[in-house]
Protein backbone atom coordinates (compact mmCIF):
# COMPACT_ATOMS: atom_id res chain seq x y z
CA UNK A 1 0.00 0.00 0.00
CA UNK A 2 1.01 3.74 -1.08
CA UNK A 3 1.80 6.16 1.40
CA UNK A 4 -1.04 8.20 0.55
CA UNK A 5 -3.19 4.76 0.66
CA UNK A 6 -1.97 4.13 4.18
CA UNK A 7 -2.88 7.67 5.42
CA UNK A 8 -6.30 7.32 3.48
CA UNK A 9 -6.64 4.30 5.50
CA UNK A 10 -5.77 5.70 8.71
CA UNK A 11 -7.39 9.60 8.07
CA UNK A 12 -10.50 8.40 6.42
CA UNK A 13 -11.75 5.03 6.68
CA UNK A 14 -10.49 3.55 10.20
CA UNK A 15 -12.18 6.89 11.78
CA UNK A 16 -15.20 6.40 10.06
CA UNK A 17 -15.58 3.01 11.61
CA UNK A 18 -14.64 4.48 15.07
CA UNK A 19 -17.35 7.37 14.46
CA UNK A 20 -19.96 4.99 13.17
CA UNK A 21 -18.77 2.56 16.32
CA UNK A 22 -19.41 6.00 18.51
CA UNK A 23 -22.48 7.41 17.11
CA UNK A 24 -24.26 3.59 17.35
CA UNK A 25 -23.35 3.18 20.97
CA UNK A 26 -24.44 6.89 22.09
CA UNK A 27 -27.62 7.06 20.00
CA UNK A 28 -28.85 3.26 21.13
CA UNK A 29 -32.11 3.63 19.40
CA UNK A 30 -32.61 7.48 19.80
CA UNK A 31 -32.14 10.61 17.89
CA UNK A 32 -28.59 11.35 17.46
CA UNK A 33 -27.69 14.64 15.37
CA UNK A 34 -23.89 14.57 14.55
CA UNK A 35 -21.54 16.75 12.18
CA UNK A 36 -18.61 15.53 10.35
CA UNK A 37 -16.49 16.44 7.09
CA UNK A 38 -17.60 15.78 3.67
CA UNK A 39 -14.97 13.61 3.13
CA UNK A 40 -16.11 10.82 5.63
CA UNK A 41 -19.45 10.71 4.02
CA UNK A 42 -19.76 8.69 0.72
CA UNK A 43 -18.25 5.83 -0.97
CA UNK A 44 -18.10 1.99 -0.47
CA UNK A 45 -15.90 3.01 3.15
CA UNK A 46 -18.38 6.02 3.53
CA UNK A 47 -20.21 6.75 7.17
CA UNK A 48 -23.54 6.94 5.12
CA UNK A 49 -23.76 3.27 3.77
CA UNK A 50 -22.15 2.10 7.40
CA UNK A 51 -24.73 3.99 8.99
CA UNK A 52 -27.50 2.86 6.83
CA UNK A 53 -26.28 -0.43 6.96
CA UNK A 54 -26.40 -0.22 10.34
CA UNK A 55 -30.10 0.26 10.38
CA UNK A 56 -29.85 4.11 10.96
CA UNK A 57 -31.98 6.60 9.13
CA UNK A 58 -30.23 9.41 8.18
CA UNK A 59 -31.81 13.04 6.99
CA UNK A 60 -30.22 16.03 6.10
CA UNK A 61 -30.11 19.00 7.68
CA UNK A 62 -32.33 21.52 5.84
CA UNK A 63 -30.99 25.33 6.04
CA UNK A 64 -32.96 27.95 7.81
CA UNK A 65 -32.99 30.62 4.53
CA UNK A 66 -32.43 30.06 1.27
CA UNK A 67 -30.21 32.77 0.29
CA UNK A 68 -26.51 31.76 0.80
CA UNK A 69 -24.71 33.63 3.34
CA UNK A 70 -21.89 36.05 1.52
Amino acid sequence: MSQMGRLRKTMVYDRNTQMVESFLSIAKGTTLFAAVGGGHLYGRKGMLPMLKHSGCRIRPVKPLHSNPVS
